[in-house]
């Protein structure tokens, strides 16, 4: 066997593995904006979170997937072999105006409030990331198509499948905690 037989059959080789070595990646880009509410009572702040609230809760994230492919065709057929997600979420928070009238109670109170709802939120946020995966995965797993344009075809159609699953456990998820006041997310 000659060195260039050698470089050849490596080289054919390697190539027959390229669709086994599909890989993905995740962006994470996150963000938090804040209303900012006051009153000296938890009443006051309740009914200043009721006007400045973004909606029917006193929280809101949002969450979007963005997704790309790259493949390789080869014999007629094509190949995955990589997806990269971006996961976009964007978290609206109340923010509490300290003042000198507010017992420590009350401070106290809020705080405890603030990490229930965070944490909260986080739940929606790590759904989030989970969904990216979920569509990395099962679009990494999907077969060989005749044509590039099918395998696009295809793999858009299993990662909004796995959107649309997701967003469903998203909703069972708030309807379980009570849009989190099963955990805390109660104030005053």
């Amino acid at each position: 066997m000659t060195k260039k037989t050698i470089i050849s059959s490596s080289l054919i080789f390697l190539l027959s593995l390229i669709p086994t070595l599909a890989m993905s990646t995740s962006t994470l880009h996150s963000k938090i904006d804040y209303y900012l509410v006051s009153g000296s009572t938890g009443n006051e702040i309740r009914r200043d979170m009721n006007k400045k609230r973004p909606g029917n809760f006193d929280a809101y994230t949002t969450w979007n997937i963005r997704w790309n492919y790259r493949w390789y065709q080869s014999n007629g057929s094509c190949y995955m072999t990589s997806v990269n997600t971006n996961v976009d979420v964007a978290m609206i928070l109340p923010q509490l105006k300290n003042s000198r009238s507010q017992s420590a109670a009350l401070k106290s109170r809020w705080n405890s409030y603030m990490r229930a709802l965070i944490r909260h939120e986080n739940g929606h946020k790590k759904i989030a990331t989970k969904t990216a995966v979920a569509v990395e995965n099962k679009v990494l797993a999907m077969g060989a198509r005749g044509s590039c344009g099918k395998l696009k075809i295809a793999a858009d159609k299993i990662a909004y499948k796995v959107i649309k699953n997701f967003v469903a456990k998203e909703k069972r998820f708030d309807k379980k905690t009570r849009n989190g006041m099963n955990n805390g997310v109660v104030f005053p």
